[in-house]
C-alpha cells in the first residue's frame, strides 16, 4: 500500500452506515483530475473509491455529490470485472478528511462540541478576517484610474 493524499470532487453521494461491531463507516467515489491528454487536450481523471471509518466517516457522510474533498490515507490498486472485462482501479482507506468549507456550516450542526465544531470555529475566524480586510481598505482606494 501507498500513503497518499488525493484532492477532487465527490462523484457519487456517500453511503453511510454502522457495522455489526458498532463502527461507523462511509464510502464514496472521488473524481481526481490527472492533467490533460496530450493528443486531444481533454481533461483526464481518475476515479478513486474512498472509505472512511469512525469520526472521518461522519465527516464524509455529511457531504454530497459535487462537493470538494481532500483525503489522506492508504492507497491500493484494485481489480474488478465489468461487462465481462477485467478493469483496474484505486481504493483509499482514509485516515483524514478535509473539505474546502466547514461541514458544520453547510449542514447546520448546533453544538460546537460535536464533530465539525472545529470547522465552525475556522469559518468564524475566516469571516472575522474577511470583515477586517474589507474595513481596512479605504473607500475609493482602488477606484481611481491608473495614470502613467
Amino acid at each position: 500500500m501507498l500513503s497518499a493524499l488525493i484532492t477532487g470532487s465527490i462523484a457519487s453521494d456517500p453511503k453511510h452506515g454502522t457495522s455489526k461491531t458498532g463502527t461507523e463507516w462511509a464510502n464514496c467515489v472521488v473524481r481526481v483530475p490527472c492533467g490533460q491528454n496530450r493528443e486531444t487536450g481533454d481533461q483526464e481523471s481518475a476515479f478513486v473509491q474512498v472509505a472512511a471509518f469512525g469520526d472521518e466517516a461522519g465527516k464524509l457522510a455529511r457531504l454530497t455529490k459535487g462537493d470538494s474533498l481532500s483525503a489522506q490515507g492508504s492507497l491500493k490498486p484494485t481489480t474488478y470485472t465489468k461487462d465481462g472485462q477485467e478493469r483496474h482501479g484505486l481504493s483509499l482507506t482514509a485516515s483524514g478528511i478535509l473539505t474546502a468549507y466547514g461541514i458544520a456550516k453547510k449542514r447546520g450542526d448546533g453544538d460546537s462540541r460535536k464533530p465539525g465544531g472545529a470547522d465552525r470555529e475556522a469559518n468564524r475566524a475566516y469571516d472575522q478576517f474577511a470583515r477586517g480586510v474589507n474595513q481596512a481598505r479605504p473607500a475609493g482606494d482602488f477606484d481611481d484610474p491608473i495614470m502613467f
